[in-house]
C-alpha cells in the first residue's frame, strides 16, 4: 500500500490494495503456513517500487541492476518466480526510452546470485545437485487441483465479487 500511494498508482490514498492483497493472501490455504512463496511476493513488493522508481529516474543504472538481484534472489527462493524478469524488462521499454545499458545491468544483476551459488556449489564438489535443487525440483510434482480449492472457495470468491461489484 506504502508503494502504491508513494508512486501514486491510485488517484486517491486507500488502504484498497494492502486489504485486496491480505484477502488473497488469507484465502489460500496453502499460503497460512511459512513457504518460500511468501519471502517471494514479499521480494516482488520491492520489485514493483523499484520499476516504479525507474520513472524519470536520470541515473537508472543501479536500479536496473537491484531489480535483477532482487529477481534472482527470490527465484533462488521460488524459482517459478523468475517470471518477474518479464515484468522487468517489460517496465524498461514503457518506462524509459532505449538504453543497451539498462538492459545489460539489469542482466547482470539477474546473473550474479546464480553465479555465486554455481560457484559454490562448484567449490564444494556438489555441482551435481546444482541443477535438480533449482530448476527441477519443483517441475515433476503432480499438482492436484481438487486440493488446491477448499470447499468454501467459491462462496469466498463470489463474496468477494460482490463487494467489488458494490463498491
Amino acid at each position: 500500500n506504502v508503494v502504491f500511494n508513494r508512486h501514486e498508482v491510485i488517484y486517491k490514498n486507500s488502504w484498497m490494495p494492502s486489504l485486496f492483497y491480505v484477502l488473497l493472501m488469507s484465502m489460500i490455504p496453502q499460503f497460512l503456513v511459512f513457504q518460500p512463496v511468501l519471502i517471494a511476493n514479499s521480494i516482488t513488493i520491492l520489485i514493483i517500487d523499484k520499476i516504479f522508481k525507474l520513472y524519470k529516474n536520470q541515473h537508472p543504472l543501479s536500479l536496473d541492476f537491484d531489480i535483477g538481484l532482487l529477481i534472482s534472489i527470490a527465484a533462488l527462493f521460488y524459482f517459478p518466480s523468475f517470471i518477474l524478469v518479464l515484468l522487468f524488462f517489460s517496465g524498461i521499454i514503457i518506462l524509459k526510452p532505449f538504453s543497451w545499458r539498462d538492459w545489460i545491468v539489469g542482466l547482470m544483476g539477474l546473473a550474479l546470485p546464480f553465479f555465486f551459488v554455481f560457484t559454490y556449489y562448484f567449490l564444494t564438489d556438489q555441482f551435481q545437485y546444482f541443477t535438480p535443487r533449482f530448476f527441477t525440483a519443483n517441475i515433476r510434482q503432480e499438482i492436484d487441483v481438487w486440493r488446491l480449492l477448499p470447499k468454501g472457495f467459491s462462496i469466498t470468491v463470489g463474496y468477494i465479487l460482490l463487494l467489488v461489484l458494490l463498491a
